[in-house]
C-alpha cells in the first residue's frame, strides 16, 4: 500500500470475510482521515473470495472517501463471483 498526492494505491489477497475486513477498516480508516485521501484505487486481482461484511467495509471506504470528495477506484479481476458481488453493489461497473 502507498498513496502520493492524496491516492492511496492498495492490493487486496486472499479473502476480504467478516474478520479481515474489520482488520482492512482499522487500518484504511486513519490512512484515508488524517491523509485526506481523496481516491483509492483498489487492486482486487488476487482476491479470491468476499462475503457481507467484505462488501460492506468496501462500501466503508467509499463513505470515507466521499467525505474528502473522493472516489474508489476497485479493478483487476476475474473472479467473475466477485465481480457479480461487487456490481450488484455499485463498486464495480462491468462493460461489456
Amino acid at each position: 500500500m502507498e498513496y502520493k498526492k492524496r491516492i492511496l494505491f492498495c492490493r487486496l489477497r486472499g479473502n476480504l470475510n467478516n474478520n479481515t475486513s474489520k482488520k482492512l477498516l482499522e487500518y484504511l480508516k486513519p490512512i484515508i482521515i488524517n491523509n485526506r485521501i481523496k481516491y483509492m484505487v483498489l487492486n482486487i486481482k488476487d482476491l479470491i473470495a468476499i462475503d457481507e461484511e467484505g462488501r460492506k467495509s468496501l462500501l466503508c471506504v467509499k463513505e470515507y472517501l466521499s467525505l474528502n470528495r473522493g472516489k474508489l477506484l476497485v479493478l483487476n479481476n476475474d473472479n467473475s463471483d466477485i465481480n457479480t458481488k461487487l456490481v450488484a453493489i455499485d463498486l464495480l461497473c462491468v462493460n461489456e
